[in-house]
């Protein structure tokens, strides 16, 4: 994997996930956020992986950046909770 790659980053996410690995997805996730893909797919993508390894006050952090980006999957969850974006 190119270190530099945030794109690379991300994409090896669907395959941590579809192997259960969501310790290393999230990781994943992170770096990808930290070399600048900061697109709501991307946060919501990460807070659908927290959910996964029950880190929920992270996921809703995430769910919100995916809503304040335009995610309509993450507005209607965070309304769904009550939570304000």
């Amino acid at each position: 994997i190119n270190p530099q790659s945030a794109a690379a980053y991300f994409y090896r996410v669907f395959v941590y996930d579809a192997v259960k690995q969501y310790q290393n997805a999230a990781a994943d996730m992170t770096k990808a956020i930290d070399l600048g893909l900061k697109t709501a797919l991307v946060f919501y993508s990460r807070g659908a992986v927290y959910m996964k390894i029950n880190k929920s006050n992270e996921a809703t952090e995430d769910f919100k950046a995916a809503a304040r980006l335009g995610s309509k999957e993450a507005m209607e969850y965070l309304k769904s909770k009550g939570v304000a974006w």
